[in-house]
């Protein structure tokens, strides 16, 4: 591999973007009957109308990839599908497709791209009464093209639902194993093998509802990748970028990634609803579906999504460290404790409180569970009163005031959506005002006899936000958590409640509009008071204060959403095991390690009998490690962005797994490091060992990566005790680290080069003159620049140093050269 590029290079490589911006070709093929399109390094082969302009492939030109998969020799697959109904979907349906007889034709022009065109579509009953058009642009995106569709609908049918694009691809240069497919389910995950199966519930008909607690925001990528799916290799290889850029209040979708191993393809599908259900109601896409290429890795594919997040509505309010309308107790929560008030007392909740508080560095949230008078809802997964209760159990005022006063922040649970078909209530007050489905009955939460009530009604709206305003009122309560507040939730089809019929943009806007109701109300009694929600979609993002990640592991995790929104969305674990299910388990330390290494707060905590008794020793002794570590360095892990990960030879580390109950095994790195950007701009790394031993890393940092300072000399200290870790005048900074079992660092990268300044923080003072005063004996002339070098780089006898018995720059397996292939042991 080759690590280094020339200055010219990487001058040119700067302008290319800028040459192939809005520039899009089209090129007609006919001895193979197929259209094409290119932009810069993109390039889309279509067949022709005989096939339905059925997408062929997708290809990177920069690397000779080919992501696509020709379906058949007949080059016709889907490129759209529309599904209409006559009988408001309960039974009758008909679909459309690119393949369906119609009146085929295209046209390129500099100013409207591609243009696909399918006319005279028929229906039964109705002849000649649907057109179906596909434009495909230049995107504002270097490399990327802008897909959308209109439909018009002169038919007796109703559009139920329109799959565009429906794209499918096969394994990328014939590497099931290195094609990863990355999506934002919940924080982020990942998947190799794509064409050969299916994973937790992605493939259709179910797939990733947007905006929602596992739609959690609008891209995807399919990429080259090896060795490590985290950590990233040196060269960025081929990738291909899917995206909805929809603004606010954005419009419904569902992604689905679908298996097709008999064809030796995946198929990618978003579907898209219409703003309402209603007979010869035409749609038009409002917004760019982006398709195309970049180098790099999931980071990279991010970053792609954050330069357009970045100017959306719901960050309006900015990024956290510079936000003056949430308290300062709030910034500093260092972790989150859950209090359930249903099996135990106030007082004995208050006690485990207190406990946990003692043995860990706060402060302190705490999510209570079942803090009010019943009745509570019954079944699995209850967690409260459905509807909610502005009524709290006897002594829950007391010990939360208690609680309070020693920097213990209570949450009350709160859910704004349910209500229990078997209370008499229902009947008599909400049934209404319930969601319906197509047919007419209530719509159900899951398999519960909880009813789903419609946001877009204003009496449930005026219903939550005066019990939620009573709560604040009557308990003091600094915050309240909202559940399953994360994006979509209800959808109706009662045409009676006057809002728009089945999921639409208009039905996003009624959810936020309950929010926003809910917090406006209850900041009239305290203006304060946050609100967090369960894996807020970026939707709510400026609405929720906070959110509950959904949850600390899973299969094939990544950090997709805090490499996007880290600085303006803070996050709390779902959960924090103290003790080990049996002998070696690793995921106590791994739900630690992973949600730290994220940026978030370590949590939630469970009651226990008693914390600090030697089986719970070793995991408080951890955490509260971390705690301290995120506090002292809350500009990099609170306000921070994160940046992408460092090179780490992914051999070196020993993989853990953790057999958990929810899409497990996960596997994680026995060592989780992630580099961070402080507001002011300066560089750090937070780096853990989950293993059982100590471990020796190789760590490359590319400091133009990071468009890092220019400085003479580039000096890595330990945050914590301003010992200097390594040293290096090359930008390629590469060092080895021994951390220990169970250790957490953040080491920092000094951003400053003052004379006389010989412990580099960026202070001259006393300390600088300890080091001169403890070296006069070997360093008489500080003028001398072999004198100034020994000051600059001190050894103190209690520092445990680096091991750089290596040197930079030198050749061979396992080293770094500028110019040199590098092996790490295998490929």
């Amino acid at each position: 591999m080759t690590f280094f590029k020339s200055k010219l290079f990487c001058l040119f490589m700067s302008i290319l973007p800028s040459l192939a911006l809005g520039q899009l070709t089209f090129e007609e093929l006919p001895a193979q009957n197929q259209l094409q399109i290119t932009c810069g390094d993109f390039q889309a082969t279509f067949g022709d109308a005989a096939y339905g302009f059925s997408l062929n492939n997708i290809k990177h030109l920069g690397h000779g990839t080919d992501f696509g998969k020709s379906p058949d020799s007949a080059q016709s697959s889907f490129l759209w599908k529309l599904e209409l109904t006559d009988d408001a979907g309960v039974s009758s349906f008909v679909t459309l497709t690119n393949l369906s007889s119609c009146d085929k034709s295209y046209s390129f022009d500099s100013i409207n791209g591609l243009v696909l065109n399918f006319r005279n579509l028929d229906v039964p009953g109705g002849n000649n009464t649907i057109d179906v058009t596909v434009t495909i642009t230049a995107a504002d995106i270097a490399e990327m093209t802008a897909w959308r569709i209109s439909v018009d609908n002169s038919s007796s049918y109703a559009i139920w639902k329109t799959r565009f694009p429906v794209l499918a691809f096969g394994d990328i240069d014939g590497d099931g194993a290195n094609s990863i497919l990355v999506n934002p389910a919940t924080e982020g995950r990942y998947l190799s093998d794509v064409t050969d199966h299916d994973w937790s519930g992605w493939a259709e008909p179910a797939g990733i509802m947007y905006p929602g607690g596992r739609g959690q925001m609008q891209w995807s990528a399919y990429y080259k990748g090896y060795a490590s799916n985290y950590y990233p290799p040196e060269n960025k290889g081929p990738g291909l970028y899917l995206a909805t850029h929809d603004e606010h209040p954005v419009a419904v979708k569902n992604y689905s990634y679908t298996p097709e191993s008999a064809n030796a393809r995946w198929i990618y599908n978003c579907t898209l609803f219409p703003e309402d259900i209603q007979n010869g109601m035409d749609y038009t896409m409002s917004y760019d579906h982006i398709v195309g290429v970049f180098d790099g890795y999931w980071y990279e594919a991010a970053a792609i999504y954050r330069d357009w997040a970045e100017d959306q509505y719901w960050v309006r309010k900015g990024k956290l460290f510079e936000r003056t309308d949430q308290p300062e107790w709030f910034k500093n929560i260092t972790y989150c404790h859950r209090v359930d008030t249903q099996s135990i007392t106030p007082t004995e909740s208050r006690q485990c409180a207190l406990d946990l508080n003692s043995s860990l560095t706060g402060p302190m949230l705490v999510q209570w569970y079942h803090w009010e008078e019943g009745p509570w809802a019954t079944g699995p997964g209850a967690t409260g009163c459905f509807p909610p209760n502005s009524t709290a159990q006897s002594g829950f005022l007391d010990n939360s005031l208690i609680m309070l006063s020693n920097n213990i922040y209570i949450t009350p649970y709160v859910d704004p959506f349910l209500w229990d078909t078997a209370l008499a209530s229902f009947a008599s007050e909400a049934e209404p005002y319930a969601c319906k489905n197509p047919d007419g009955s209530v719509l159900k939460y899951s398999t519960s006899d909880w009813a789903v009530m419609d946001s877009g009604t204003d009496w449930w709206t005026d219903y939550v936000k005066q019990v939620v305003k009573e709560i604040v009122q009557n308990y003091y309560v600094p915050g309240i958590y909202l559940d399953q507040a994360s994006g979509i939730f209800s959808v109706n089809f009662d045409p009676s409640h006057g809002n728009p019929l089945g999921y639409c943009e208009s039905q996003v806007a009624e959810e936020r509009n309950h929010l926003n109701d809910i917090i406006t109300e209850a900041r009239t009694v305290d203006s304060d008071v946050i609100f967090w929600g369960e894996s807020n979609s970026e939707f709510a993002m400026d609405l929720l204060d906070a959110k509950l990640v959904h949850y600390n592991l899973y299969k094939n995790y990544l950090p997709l959403f805090p490499a996007v929104y880290h600085e303006y969305c803070p996050g709390y674990g779902r959960n924090q095991s103290l003790i080990e299910d049996f002998a070696g388990d690793p995921e106590p330390e791994m739900q630690a390690a992973w949600i730290w290494m994220m940026g978030y707060q370590i949590g939630r905590i469970w009651p226990s009998a008693s914390y600090g008794n030697s089986n719970q020793q070793e995991m408080l002794n951890y955490v509260d490690k971390l705690n301290i570590l995120r506090s002292t360095a809350k500009q990099y892990l609170v306000f921070g962005q994160m940046m992408r990960p460092p090179y780490i030879d992914p051999y070196s580390i020993p993989e853990l797994t953790a057999d958990i109950d929810s899409g497990g095994p996960a596997v994680l790195p026995g060592i989780l490091a992630s580099m961070w950007q402080s507001p002011e701009g300066k560089l750090a790394l937070a780096i853990t060992n989950v293993t059982d031993s100590s471990q020796t890393v190789r760590i490359r940092i590319d400091l133009d990566e990071y468009n890092f300072q220019n400085q003479s000399n580039y000096k890595l200290y330990d945050y914590s005790t301003q010992t200097l870790v390594a040293s290096s005048s090359d930008r390629d900074f590469v060092f080895s680290l021994n951390i220990n079992s169970l250790d957490a660092k953040i080491l920092e990268f000094s951003t400053c080069d003052l004379a006389s300044d010989f412990n580099g923080d960026c202070y001259v003072n006393l300390a600088d003159f300890a080091i001169l005063a403890g070296s006069w004996l070997t360093c008489t002339n500080p003028s001398d620049s072999d004198c100034v070098s020994l000051l600059s780089n001190p050894v103190p006898a209690s520092a445990a140093m680096v091991d750089t018995d290596f040197e930079l720059g030198s050749a061979g397996a396992g080293t770094w050269d500028t110019g040199v292939s590098t092996s790490w042991g295998g490929q």
